[in-house]
């Protein structure tokens, strides 16, 4: 099964797979410490609320955070700029991932972007 380790130090969540029972409570990866992230868990598999007390129903969840659409955090600028001007205002996080707002804010900055989602569903 699989199982979401997050460290809040560099944002970010690995996934590990072990089997039902055995999922220990921390794992290292590049030097760092990953704790097992039940929140993280239920974003991906549902069934739990989030910070803002949302139930998550395994729908997206918005805001969603987006390396592909992001850039170098000397670009934030830039970006915001051109996202403005083309109808699509967007904001960054410091390391510069774009920060989609909903499903048709998405929509807009892929196609900005020249860019398409292979997993979206119809109408995405």
């Amino acid at each position: 099964m699989i199982f979401c380790y997050e460290c809040e130090a560099i944002d970010a969540i690995v996934e590990r797979d072990f089997p039902i029972g055995q999922a220990p409570p921390t794992v290292m990866d590049h030097g760092l410490v990953f704790r097992r992230s039940y929140r993280a868990e239920g974003r991906k598999h549902g069934g739990v609320k989030r910070e803002d007390g949302v139930k998550n129903t395994g729908k997206a969840i918005w805001p969603m955070k987006s390396d592909a659409l992001g850039c170098a955090p000397s670009q934030i600028p830039e970006f915001r700029e051109v996202t403005r001007k083309y109808g699509c205002s967007t904001d960054y996080t410091p390391d510069g991932r774009a920060i989609v707002r909903s499903r048709g804010h998405r929509k807009k900055l892929l196609k900005l972007h020249g860019q398409v989602d292979k997993n979206g569903g119809y109408g995405d």
